[in-house]
């Protein structure tokens, strides 16, 4: 094997900082004994040669990649830039990921239009409007071996719609290809402290995969230190872990309950009531904690929702 400058292999003890936040977040199951799909890293480096138009860049890449990849193993290319999966800003969907490459020639184009992505119109529109200079931008590429899976799917750690501290698991036959990108409707499954609280109708895989689903997504979730959003593969003996990144739609979630609004004011609650009742119960309130903690940025009328003339806090 020759000595690479621009494709890493994921399994190295030390990564350095230019393989973007999706590859280290792959590093860090590996690190952690997780099962991750053999995996490389095409650096940022290459990319910023590319970017400068350096015309050998890409003879650099192919002459690596022949060294590293079997030529008739199927491939996932991703990408895996400085800008994604970020507390503000996503990049979700913005950028191109291409499955089932074959052949050393079919693995550099999918690496170039992985870097021609950064410069698509959406892509700029996207950056401009979040406030990122395009210049700092930077492009590495995800190399991972295909799993033939019999069942895949996503898991998240909290429920990403509600915030509530339970596990959700979506799962399909096959590819999750086919839920993440043609939009077949998957089987879900939620459990929460140690029950089954909402199950598929009809059930087509095994419980079992998926409370080890279950089971390690709490346990990636705890030792990441965040909520997190997985995809996995279950290939009839192993199951794997593809994408690993955090939950960043919790952030300023709103999550309202009637567990002690329902006896404080049952019923429904006609918009008169609410319109003199709710306002100086809620100014109250911000007024009292105020009191104790110091000023609150909080709009009092965000306190409370009718939902159906009944009330929520």
């Amino acid at each position: 094997k020759m000595q690479t400058r621009y494709i890493r292999n994921l399994k190295e003890k030390q990564h350095p900082l230019h393989i973007g936040t999706k590859a280290h977040a792959l590093g860090f199951l590996m690190k952690r004994g997780y099962r991750v799909p053999p995996t490389w890293v095409c650096t940022w480096d290459a990319f910023s040669q590319f970017r400068k138009g350096d015309a050998n860049i890409t003879a650099a890449v192919t002459a690596e990649l022949a060294s590293l990849m079997q030529p008739h193993t199927a491939y996932a290319v991703r990408s895996s830039a400085n800008v994604e999966d970020g507390q503000q800003y996503s990049f979700a969907g913005q950028f191109k990921s291409i499955l089932n490459v074959m052949g050393i020639d079919a693995l550099v184009a999918a690496i170039r239009t992985i870097w021609e992505s950064t410069a698509a119109p959406g892509v700029q529109s996207y950056a401009k409007k979040i406030g990122i200079d395009q210049d700092s931008l930077k492009m590495a590429v995800i190399i991972q071996e295909m799993v033939a899976p019999k069942f895949s799917g996503v898991s998240f750690s909290r429920n990403p719609i509600t915030g509530m501290d339970e596990t959700v698991v979506e799962a399909v036959t096959g590819s999750s290809s086919a839920l993440l990108q043609e939009g077949v409707t998957p089987q879900r499954w939620i459990h929460k402290w140690g029950e089954w609280i909402a199950l598929p109708e009809h059930e087509d895989l095994p419980r079992d995969i998926i409370h080890e689903v279950v089971t390690q997504t709490r346990k990636i979730a705890r030792s990441y230190g965040k909520p997190v959003d997985l995809e996995w593969a279950y290939d009839g003996t192993t199951l794997y872990w593809v994408q690993l990144r955090e939950i960043t739609s919790l952030k300023n979630l709103n999550v309202y309950s009637n567990y002690i609004a329902k006896e404080v004011l049952p019923g429904i609650i006609k918009p008169l009531v609410w319109s003199i009742n709710v306002p100086m119960v809620n100014s109250a309130w911000k007024q009292f904690l105020s009191e104790l903690i110091g000023d609150l940025d909080i709009d009092a009328q965000a306190l409370a929702k009718p939902f159906y003339y009944r009330a929520y806090f």
